[in-house]
């Protein structure tokens, strides 16, 4: 990982992707990762009471994030504190997948429609009547919006990295650097999606398509 792109997402080949996303593709493993991915050591208690399922589900459910390299056990920060187990995840950047490359290997589609799903449940969680009022409550900025913009294939490509540059700043002066209890830091959710919208007509056409 470069210097300049210290926060970019991890590129895996095709076959260790498709190795994390059957992980990652659940719904309650999803809930975990985003609890988790804030890098702050949590009990298996607290993750649970965090996104409201039971404690042995999250147990297990971490295990398998475990298993593949995403999370792992830690040191409680309270060195007495060593009643319960804690889990930590502190080297998530996301993934940057080639959906083409998995949807060639055995499973891929399957995989594919399974992550789909989750984050259509996702984001409609994200992005919610109920977070817009804490955000309205706390006087804090929020934003939830679909459009679409007519661009060149290079307006495309210079927003991407006008928005990855603005990434980069804030992370620089994240979380990673700061305690949780700091005054004055909150915990934001952000979510970036900028990729070429889909003709519904094709899309439908594309779907009923029968090969010969």
């Amino acid at each position: 990982m470069s210097d300049d792109h210290q926060y970019e997402p991890e590129h895996p080949s095709a076959e260790r992707a498709l190795e994390l996303l059957k992980v990652i593709a659940q719904p309650v493993r999803m809930k975990i990762l985003r609890t988790l991915v804030l890098g702050k050591p949590m009990r298996v208690s607290d993750v649970a009471a965090a996104i409201e399922e039971p404690a042995n589900s999250v147990s297990y459910h971490l295990r398998q994030l475990d298993r593949v390299g995403i999370a792992h056990t830690t040191e409680p920060p309270d060195a007495h504190d060593n009643r319960e187990t804690w889990w930590v995840i502190d080297n998530w950047t996301g993934l940057s997948i080639t959906p083409s490359q998995i949807r060639a290997l055995p499973g891929g589609d399957a995989v594919l429609a399974a992550l789909d799903q989750v984050e259509l449940t996702d984001s409609a969680s994200l992005f919610s009547i109920a977070r817009a009022e804490a955000a309205e409550t706390a006087g804090t900025p929020a934003l939830h919006a679909d459009g679409i913009m007519l661009l060149t294939t290079q307006e495309a490509r210079d927003l991407v990295d006008a928005v990855d540059d603005l990434l980069q700043k804030a992370f620089s002066v994240s979380y990673r650097h700061r305690k949780d209890g700091d005054k004055g830091v909150g915990r934001y959710d952000y979510r970036v999606v900028v990729m070429p919208a889909l003709d519904p007509a094709s899309s439908d056409a594309a779907a009923t398509h029968q090969p010969d």
